[in-house]
């Protein structure tokens, strides 16, 4: 699935060796089951 973005991140990428460890999808997911279980 592509997702559009108009962030951009390459200053973190090319200044502080940003490489990100969590895919937009599986972030989204985690969010989504975080906030469901934490507002029962």
């Amino acid at each position: 699935m592509y997702l559009k973005t108009y962030a951009n991140v390459d200053d973190l990428y090319n200044n502080i060796d940003f490489k990100p460890e969590t895919s937009i999808q599986d972030g989204v997911n985690k969010f989504i089951d975080w906030y469901l279980n934490y507002y029962k």
